[in-house]
C-alpha cells in the first residue's frame, strides 16, 4: 500500500496498516497545517512513525491528535527559535521554548554530535521542552552518525495520591513502593 486509504466499516474498528512513508507524510502535513515549519514537522512525524516501526505504539503516530490539541491550546510552541548555547567547547545548553520535545531533542543531539566530531565528547542539556517520545530516536541519531548516544530525560511524576511529591512512579492501585522517576 503506498497511499492512505479511507478505512471501510470492516477495518475502522481494527488496526489500520499503511506504508511507513505515507504515514510519515500524513503526519507531516497535519503538523504543517498546525503551524510547524516543514523541517520540524518532518522531524516530529519521523520520530512518531519510527516508534511505531519499532513496536513502541504508545509513542507512535496514534499520539498525534494529543500533540495537535496541545498546539491548539498554546501548550506547545510550534515555531521555536532554538539555539544551543555553548557552555564549554564540549557542553551546551538548549532552551526548548516549550517546543515539541522531538524537535528539541533532535537539535540537542545534533549539536552533541558536532561537539563530539571536534572534541571527542559532546553533551547538551535541554530545558523547557515537552514530551520527546521514544528516547531511542536520539540514541539512533547518534548511532547513525557513528557515535554512541546516551539519552536521559526527566518528567513529571505520575503516582498514586501522596506519592507524587516524592518524585516517583507507581502503578495505579499498586501496593508496592513507588519507583523513582529519574530515568537512566
Amino acid at each position: 500500500m503506498t497511499t492512505l486509504q479511507a478505512a471501510s466499516s470492516e477495518t475502522a474498528s481494527g488496526p489500520f496498516y499503511v506504508d511507513a512513508q505515507a504515514a510519515e507524510d500524513f503526519g507531516r502535513r497535519l503538523l504543517v497545517a498546525h503551524g510547524l515549519p516543514e523541517e520540524d514537522a518532518a522531524t516530529v512525524s519521523r520520530c512518531l512513525v519510527l516508534a511505531d516501526l519499532r513496536g513502541v505504539d504508545t509513542h507512535g503516530l496514534q499520539t498525534l491528535p494529543h500533540y495537535l490539541e496541545r498546539v491548539r491550546r498554546g501548550l506547545i510552541n510550534p515555531r521555536p527559535n532554538l539555539k544551543v548555547e555553548r557552555v564549554t567547547p564540549m557542553a551546551g545548553s538548549l532552551d526548548g521554548q516549550n517546543a515539541f520535545g522531538f524537535v528539541v531533542a533532535t537539535k540537542a543531539m545534533a549539536e552533541a554530535i558536532d561537539m563530539a566530531r571536534e572534541f571527542g565528547v559532546g553533551i547538551v542539556s535541554a530545558r523547557r521542552s515537552t514530551h520527546f517520545g521514544m528516547a531511542a530516536n536520539y540514541a539512533l541519531q547518534a548511532m547513525d552518525a557513528g557515535y554512541i548516544g546516551i539519552v536521559f530525560t526527566k518528567h513529571r511524576a505520575r503516582c498514586r495520591p501522596g506519592a507524587a511529591e516524592k518524585g516517583c512512579l507507581a502503578p495505579v492501585r499498586s501496593r508496592s513502593q513507588p519507583l523513582p522517576a529519574n530515568a537512566v
